[in-house]
């Protein structure tokens, strides 16, 4: 788990976001979707959880499920969950640290050949709790329900050896104005 003023975080043993909470949030609410409530609710897959990705290069595609990562949680403050394949390494980073108040999240693609990769498609989870009109308990669709939408850029090329895209995903939670009852 990491953690800082403002959130708390923790990951499963595939790399994906399973927690993350307000500190100060009385309901505690988790804010991405959580395997034990798509258990409860009878929903078998769990490979569409906020970090699960789908990576095509060339005519060969990589899963989430297809390697075991390397989690890193270094410090109380920053996670780095590492997929490693042969032609190249991709990093989820968790970075708690640059500002007690923020969740930064970004991804960045390691080439390891001497010849640029061609991705044809990137497509990353980010499951965002939905409860909302699921469950017959009025007050916990209201405190434990969240909306989101994340538009990614599209990536064609990745350069040679060494070098990396990085894509951002800075603040893109934010403390509501007028917090929920």
């Amino acid at each position: 788990m990491i953690h800082n003023n403002t959130f708390k975080a923790d990951f499963s043993d595939k790399g994906q976001l399973i927690r993350l909470e307000f500190n100060k949030n009385a309901s505690c609410m988790n804010w991405v979707v959580d395997p034990s409530y798509l258990s409860e609710a009878g929903y078998k897959e769990a490979d569409k959880l906020f970090g699960s990705f789908d990576l095509s290069i060339g005519d060969q595609t990589y899963q989430t499920q297809d390697v075991s990562p390397s989690i890193n949680l270094s410090s109380h403050n920053k996670a780095v969950i590492s997929y490693d394949f042969d032609r190249f390494k991709l990093n989820f980073i968790y970075d708690l640290s640059s500002d007690p108040n923020t969740f930064d999240f970004h991804i960045p693609l390691l080439n390891k050949e001497q010849e640029p990769l061609v991705i044809r498609d990137f497509g990353v989870w980010t499951s965002f709790a939905y409860i909302m009109f699921r469950d017959k308990d009025i007050l916990k669709n209201i405190r434990q329900s969240a909306a989101f939408r994340l538009s990614l850029p599209t990536i064609r090329r990745l350069p040679s050896t060494g070098e990396t895209i990085r894509v951002p995903i800075s603040e893109f939670i934010r403390r509501p104005e007028k917090p929920f009852p």
